[in-house]
């Protein structure tokens, strides 16, 4: 690929980077946890066979994130609010306040 087609790669990859930072460890931990299962010899840690498997390991993570950033990307897409849209989410938000808040004075007050 060319310095160009890397470039123009960067906005896609990093308007989707918390999509991937979400999803990358438990899809990691549910490969390794699926690999214990198989009698798909592993070898120890720090060796030259596990660093040899690094490679495949991450091609299998990246097939794996692919999907899910296609299903889960797109919520990582700013919505397009109007002002009616804004004026209405006041009293919501007054409510999240006190519904956070009055709960947590009382416990500190109260013990």
């Amino acid at each position: 690929m060319r310095y160009s087609s890397w470039v123009s790669l960067l906005p896609t990859a990093g308007g989707r980077s918390l999509t991937i930072y979400l999803w990358h460890l438990p899809l990691l931990v549910g490969m390794s946890g699926l690999l214990l299962l198989t009698p798909i010899p592993q070898p120890a840690s720090g060796t030259a066979g596990w660093w040899w498997a690094r490679p495949f390991v991450l091609l299998a993570l990246v097939l794996l994130l692919l999907p899910i950033v296609a299903a889960f990307g797109r919520l990582e897409d700013r919505p397009a609010t109007s002002l009616a849209t804004r004026r209405r989410s006041t009293p919501a938000v007054a409510a999240a306040v006190v519904v956070v808040f009055i709960p947590v004075v009382g416990a500190a007050v109260n013990g």
